[in-house]
């Protein structure tokens, strides 16, 4: 476990896709990680909150590395 601080942020879902389609503009070795973590909390507090298990909206999909070559190569 890292010894850094950790913050609790609440955002719309709206927002939070605002912020992810904000990172997936960015060099995917740099978010990929930080994506993930984002969509598995959401995920997550979304199922709570509808009583679900959790799966990931159909609208949402990590970036792949081949997108990320097409952003930075275009």
């Amino acid at each position: 476990m890292s010894n850094q601080p950790t913050l609790t942020l609440q955002f719309s879902l709206e927002e939070v896709n605002t912020i992810l389609n904000a990172l997936g503009g960015l060099p995917f070795v740099q978010v990929h990680e930080l994506i993930g973590k984002v969509q598995a909390q959401a995920e997550a507090q979304l199922a709570q909150q509808n009583g679900q298990s959790p799966s990931l909206p159909q609208n949402q999909k990590m970036p792949s590395e081949s997108d990320d070559a097409r952003k930075s190569s275009g």
